[in-house]
């Protein structure tokens, strides 16, 4: 299969492109020249569905559809999806999965230091505690300084992120975006100016 494009990935998976950025920083393979080797990233995605939670449930089992059609060499590949909110999604799923789903949100289920969010994101300790600082939830508080002893939750973490870098886009905080290092997060299904 040829290389696609982020944007082009993006519509085959039913995800915006933000989403496709994101996990690319979280390990998804990208060529040097910024284009993606679709067979590489369907695979990756399909055996990396348990890292990224209900949120990368659609995503994955989208993946693993596609490589099917292609293993099969379908003529006819399945009906692409539109992209859309994938915040909206992760939404709808825990609304729609709460009773099984619950123990993946539950606090005694966290488990991520700030070191392991840090990683997970490919950004700084120091940009995890500044997250803090501004209000990202923890199930248990550490050190202020150096991030040791704070516990985290993945599925927290990532709501939050969302949630806070589309709230300061929208609101036209960008040197906060761009302090916090947060404009991968913004969710750019959500049309700022058609609603100005």
């Amino acid at each position: 299969m040829p290389n696609t494009t982020k944007s082009d990935l993006a519509a085959e998976l039913g995800i915006t492109r933000a989403r496709v950025s994101q996990l690319c920083k979280s390990g998804l393979p990208i060529l040097a020249d910024g284009t993606i080797d679709r067979t590489q990233a369907l695979n990756w995605l399909a055996q990396n569905k348990a890292h990224f939670g209900v949120r990368g449930e659609t995503a994955a089992s989208r993946a693993a559809q596609l490589l099917r059609a292609d293993k099969e060499g379908s003529s006819q590949p399945p009906k692409q999806l539109e992209a859309g909110s994938d915040y909206g999604e992760g939404i709808r799923y825990d609304l729609d999965h709460w009773e099984t789903e619950r123990h993946a949100m539950a606090p005694e289920n966290a488990k991520e230091t700030v070191e392991e969010i840090a990683a997970a994101h490919k950004v700084s300790v120091a940009t995890v505690l500044d997250w803090i600082r501004a209000g990202l939830p923890c199930v248990r508080t550490g050190n202020w300084n150096t991030g040791e002893g704070f516990i985290l939750h993945f599925h927290w973490t990532w709501s939050w992120l969302q949630s806070t870098a589309t709230t300061l886009h929208f609101n036209g905080e960008h040197a906060l975006l761009q302090r916090l290092r947060l404009n991968p997060y913004i969710e750019v299904g959500y049309n700022h100016d058609a609603h100005s």
